[in-house]
């Protein structure tokens, strides 16, 4: 029943919002993409003692962070979600980031550099990461 995973993945999208805030800052103060290893409040979602948001693993790799579910709705440690930045391609007209979610393209104005790892399926997905 697609409503209820949705519901499950409400947390996994709180978490990549604050991520995407640390990386910007991150690339702000250091002109780079981060790796995992370089956000330090990482664990606070992963060690949470009542695993509330149901992760198993979270990897950031050039700013694309990726969340890994463990809820047995989904395939728990199989299944992930992926949060891309996308970049202007015109890098003269400042440094906007967009987010691209799950299957969804970058707009013909943008470009990616990380790989998407999203196995999802999409019917869990919310419109705006459906890729269509």
């Amino acid at each position: 029943y697609p409503s209820k995973p949705k519901a499950y993945l409400t947390g996994a999208f709180q978490i990549a919002d604050a991520l995407r805030k640390e990386i910007i800052v991150h690339y702000g103060n250091h002109g780079v993409m981060p790796n995992t290893k370089d956000i330090k409040i990482i664990h606070n979602y992963i060690e949470d003692e009542y695993n509330i948001y149901h992760l198993s693993n979270i990897n950031i790799e050039n700013g694309a962070i990726t969340l890994t579910l463990n809820h047995p709705i989904f395939e728990p440690g199989k299944s992930q979600i992926t949060f891309r930045p996308a970049y202007q391609k015109d890098r003269h007209a400042g440094t906007t980031v967009l987010w691209l979610c799950g299957y969804k393209p970058p707009p013909e104005y943008a470009f990616v550099n990380t790989k998407n790892n999203t196995t999802i399926n999409k019917d869990f997905l919310t419109a705006n990461c459906k890729g269509y």
